[in-house]
Formats: structure tokens, C-alpha cells, sequence
């Protein structure tokens, strides 16, 4: 009898639910009632960039716009079929100088079955620039790993791109950027690249607001040349002539080049001009025909160190050259005047000789024959010694 009671029980509301499903159904989709409700997150469209563009100008910040809400009268049916299709739209083609506007909102319903009863969003406010512009380097950041004895030049069209923005955007770029992937270049090609805004990094840039480049992609022509290893040499000058300049380091003593088939290098020189106020210089490489350098060897930093040059009295050992059995009289040391630096003037870099081979008996003027170890020494007047052959 229980058990009967139960089962009578659920069979009453499993009853009510069927009905009230039915009651449902028939106020919705056959009463389908009018009422009121409020739709929320209606994206905001901008109607009459073009126009702004043409004036230089831009809608800043195009996020901080938002979305729109407004409240709705209608049948349920009309509303639930066409509230995907309202659109909510601002016309900014009148505005011809920077500032901050507050804007009306238009909206438009996509049938005359329901209406607005409410704006809840009736105007927003926007902010408009004046676009920058400004000419951006172009550079080539090559990826991958290039096929073993290889090197590959990378050759743009452009070097300068023009890009127009609002101003915190363009302070954000610091170069444009071509990617190329060099992994399985084996021989010349030309393909078109996609430029990109980056950073000091390489690292493209996400902007705020529109952007505009004068070109989005550039040819590059893709090289390859057989990779050797050359020295790199500095090369110390002194216009004046008036110091010694020795090379206290150098940056990269050798580094990778490309070349063709039938170019030979066997060094690429470092070029300092001395100029008297500085002992650090960085400097491009010597440019040699048919020669490749990467971007990233074309510089190196060479430290030297300049001594005035400076004239000096010096005595050093006298050396006499003779025949066997040849007895003389001469000093045994001579003294010398020396051009150079003055740490560079000692006796240990010095050798001082006279021949006497092939003379006869008696005095003759004999010229000392000085060498030095040091290649910025040299003579500042000859020197003679009188020796006597007995």
C-alpha cells in the first residue's frame, strides 16, 4: 500500500512538469509576448576613418571606446532572432582637428518589429591625434643556421621604410625587421619578406592603434658564398706624424667573410685615424671588391696606446765588422741621435756596427749601420767613426 502511494506521488509531479513545460511553450512560442529588455555588449563601429586619415589624423586608444546598451521593446521571438543584428555606430568623417570629442552613438535595428525604449550608451567620448611619421631603418635579421661553408648575404630593396601612427606607437619602434630563414639557401634567390615593426630586440611590437607603412613586405635577394676565416689587422695612422702608435688590443683578431669562387684574401685591415683624443676607436673594416662581411663583423674596437715622438742622445755598443787578422782601433760604444718614442729609445733595441772588411792600414771615416728592433725607431742623423787599421 505504500509502495502505491509512491509511485502515485511521482506520477503527480512528473504530471506537473509536463504541464508546466506545455504552459511554457505556449506563452513563448504561441503567446510569445512583448516585453522589455535590456541588450548589453554591442561593439561600437567607427564610421568615417577615412576621412580623419586623409587629414592626418587618428582615433587613439580605439579600445578604450567599448561597448554599448540599450533597452528593447518587442515580441520575444523578434527580439532573440535580431539582437545579433543591431548595430551600434559613431561617425568621426567630420572631425578635422586633434582633441577629445564626446560623439553620439546611432544606432540601427535590423527590424521595425522591435524599438530602442532606452539609449543606455547615447554618446562616448574619443580621443584623436595628429599621426606621426617618421623613416625607419630597414634591416635583414637572418634565422636558422646556413648551410655548413656558407655565408649568406642578404640584399633589401629598401633600406628606409616610411610609418605613419599615433605617437606613443612610433616611440615604441626602434627598426623595421625582415626575417629571413637562411637554413636552406644553397644558392642565389629573390623572394618577398613581410616587414615588421621591432624593437631594440627584434621583438615585434604589439601597437595600440592603427599603424600605417608605406610598404608591408620588400624583395630580398638571398647570396650564397663560400665562408672562410681571415686575420684582421689594424692599421695605425698618424697624419701629423707625430706620435708612435702601438695597438694595445683589438676587438676580433679574425673573423668570417663570404667571397666568390675566385677572390683570395688573406687579412682585412682596421683603419685608425689618430686624432690626438682618444685611445679607443671603433671602426669599420677595409672594403674589399667581391668581399662579404656580415653586419655583425663590419665593426670592431681597437685600443692603442700614442707616445710623442721625440729625438734622443743614446749610447749603445759598438759591433765592428772584420776581416780575420784585421787589428783596429776604435770606441767601444757610440753614441747615437734616435727618433721615437721616448720608452722605446733603450740600448737593448738598438745595434750599432761599422765594417772595416776590405780597408787598408790607417785612419779612415767609417758609417755606423744602426738597426733597431723597434720599427717606429729610426735615425735622426747618420753617425761616423774615425778607425784606425793598423
Amino acid at each position: 500500500m505504500k509502495i502505491k502511494n509512491i509511485e502515485r506521488r511521482f506520477l503527480m509531479q512528473f504530471i506537473s512538469v509536463i504541464v508546466g513545460l506545455i504552459l511554457w511553450v505556449v506563452l513563448v512560442y504561441i503567446e510569445d509576448a512583448s516585453f522589455e529588455t535590456t541588450l548589453k555588449d554591442i561593439p561600437i563601429q567607427l564610421n568615417g576613418e577615412t576621412a580623419l586619415l586623409n587629414n592626418d589624423l587618428l582615433v587613439v586608444n580605439k579600445s578604450s571606446v567599448g561597448e554599448s546598451a540599450i533597452s528593447v521593446r518587442g515580441k520575444r521571438s523578434d527580439i532573440i532572432n535580431s539582437m545579433d543584428d543591431i548595430s551600434a555606430t559613431i561617425d568621426v568623417s567630420k572631425i578635422t582637428v586633434p582633441g577629445v570629442y564626446n560623439i553620439k552613438v546611432d544606432y540601427e535595428l535590423a527590424t521595425n518589429a522591435i524599438y530602442i525604449t532606452e539609449k543606455k550608451t547615447s554618446s562616448v567620448e574619443i580621443s584623436v591625434e595628429r599621426m606621426q611619421s617618421r623613416d625607419f631603418d630597414v634591416k635583414v635579421i637572418q634565422q636558422g643556421v646556413a648551410v655548413p661553408d656558407k655565408l649568406i648575404e642578404s640584399q633589401i630593396t629598401q633600406d628606409k621604410i616610411s610609418v605613419k601612427g599615433s605617437s606613443g606607437d612610433i616611440s615604441m619602434i626602434d627598426h623595421l625587421a625582415v626575417f629571413v630563414d637562411i637554413s636552406t639557401i644553397t644558392h642565389e634567390t629573390v623572394a618577398r619578406y613581410a616587414v615588421k615593426a621591432v624593437d631594440k630586440d627584434n621583438k615585434e611590437i604589439k601597437f595600440t592603434d592603427d599603424v600605417y607603412m608605406a610598404a608591408d613586405g620588400i624583395d630580398v635577394t638571398n647570396i650564397a658564398h663560400k665562408k672562410i676565416k681571415v686575420p684582421v689587422k689594424a692599421d695605425l695612422r698618424d697624419a701629423d706624424k707625430r706620435c708612435v702608435l702601438k695597438l694595445e688590443s683589438i676587438s676580433e683578431s679574425e673573423v668570417y667573410i663570404g667571397v666568390d669562387s675566385d677572390i683570395s684574401v688573406t687579412e682585412l685591415k682596421a683603419i685608425v685615424n689618430y686624432d690626438e683624443k682618444n685611445t679607443e676607436y671603433t671602426v669599420e673594416l677595409e672594403n674589399v671588391d667581391g668581399v662579404y662581411i656580415p653586419p655583425e663583423s663590419r665593426t670592431v674596437t681597437v685600443k692603442i696606446k700614442a707616445d710623442l715622438i721625440e729625438e734622443q742622445y743614446i749610447s749603445v755598443p759598438l759591433n765592428v765588422k772584420k776581416a780575420d787578422g784585421q787589428q783596429y782601433n776604435a770606441p767601444s760604444e757610440v753614441t747615437l741621435r734616435v727618433r721615437g718614442a721616448a720608452s722605446d729609445i733603450i740600448a737593448s733595441n738598438i745595434t750599432a756596427e761599422i765594417d772595416i772588411t776590405g780597408h787598408g792600414t790607417g785612419f779612415f771615416s767609417a758609417e755606423v749601420n744602426v738597426t733597431f728592433k723597434e720599427a717606429t725607431l729610426s735615425l735622426a742623423e747618420k753617425q761616423f767613426i774615425t778607425v784606425n787599421i793598423e
